[in-house]
């Protein structure tokens, strides 16, 4: 399992009798794990080598895993990128391949890219802090939180989508960033940015981590390897990293659960249009897998991710694996798949088995 912090019970906005679906995984070793790591103010340790055994991987898989990233950016014609591999909290694999945006240097931890793909977890998070100090329930129409008028008819309110559908979408669309920010900015009093800059960013040590807006509305996070990695494993460890906590554990448990009907399911999730229909749904920000095995051998159903233009955050609970990376460049959809899903399979395949 994946290094946990503690925390309050908020409420879910679930039924007192809902079943958790069980969650399947492929027999993995466990012989010679190392306990999950205590995530500190320093973490990720890119410098401290760890043996593969030691995180139940092979150095075999971990080898393919880095050329599976240097061959996908080839492939892809991007400049460069920068991929994080984490188990139970240990980095497994670091890798850089290529330059920085602008090709002057060569890619780093510290190289910062622009997602804004990545923009759509991250301003979700902001608004599940708003839900945890009780500001607003899920099933609420979003627009009592909004401008009269904004979403329909002065008195049409009731009509409108929830909270909870605006931040998942609908499957053929995902979450709205532009009202989640509308709804962040409202609620608090502070522009989006600032708010995840005060409340999130400085208070994990994100000094790279920055939210702009673009045209049209759309969102675009600037962030580092480092920083992104370690808001990554502030999902997996249920909210909390480094001493800080930031979410409830059962508000990041809400975040990462289907929230589709089983009649839905999520197109455009950044692992390409040639997926089986009805294997990913929607959480709260996220994408959802309903399936195990997916996106890599041993891959945990219920494991979720946010992913395309070349960058990725996934995580998976049952296998306590972490995997995240950026760049930027050409590929487009096809491309963006393609990068994604080696990169995925390459670091389930690095597994040991039974």
């Amino acid at each position: 399992m994946l290094a946990a912090c503690g925390g309050s019970n908020a409420p879910t906005d679930e039924p007192a009798d809902a079943e958790e679906e069980p969650v399947i995984v492929e027999e993995t070793s466990t012989a010679g794990r190392l306990p999950p790591a205590l995530i500190s103010t320093g973490w990720p340790d890119l410098e401290t080598p760890i043996l593969p055994e030691q995180l139940g991987m092979t150095a075999g898989g971990l080898a393919d895993f880095r050329m599976a990233i240097a061959s996908a950016v080839e492939a892809r014609g991007a400049e460069g990128m920068t991929a994080l591999l984490v188990r139970d909290g240990h980095v497994a694999a670091f890798v850089t391949a290529g330059n920085a945006p602008g090709g002057e240097a060569l890619a780093g931890a510290d190289t910062v890219w622009r997602s804004r793909v990545l923009a759509a977890p991250v301003i979700t998070a902001g608004m599940l802090m708003l839900y945890d100090e009780g500001q607003f329930t899920l099933d609420e129409p979003a627009a009592y939180y909004l401008p009269e008028g904004r979403l329909g008819p002065v008195g049409s309110e009731e009509d409108s989508p929830t909270i909870a559908q605006i931040m998942t979408g609908d499957g053929t669309t995902g979450p709205d960033l532009k009202l989640q920010a509308e709804i962040i900015q409202n609620v608090s009093d502070t522009p989006v940015a600032v708010y995840l800059d005060e409340r999130i960013f400085n208070q994990l040590g994100m000094t790279s981590m920055r939210l702009t807006e673009g045209a049209g509305g759309t969102f675009v996070l600037e962030a580092s390897l480092r920083d992104m990695a370690r808001f990554g494993q502030l999902l997996a460890s249920g909210g909390g990293v480094g001493g800080a906590r930031i979410l409830d554990g059962a508000t990041v448990s809400l975040m990462s659960r289907d929230h589709l009907p089983d009649d839905r399911w999520a197109l455009n999730s950044g692992l390409g249009e040639d997926m089986t229909p009805g294997v990913i749904g929607r959480g709260l920000g996220v994408a959802v897998l309903r399936s195990a095995g997916v996106t890599g051998p041993g891959a945990t159903a219920g494991s979720y991710f946010s992913a395309g233009q070349g960058a990725f955050l996934l995580i998976d609970q049952g296998q306590g694996l972490l995997l995240v990376g950026l760049s930027e460049g050409a590929g487009g959809r096809d491309g963006d798949a393609d990068i994604f899903r080696a990169a995925a399979r390459a670091a389930y395949g690095a597994i040991a088995v039974d």
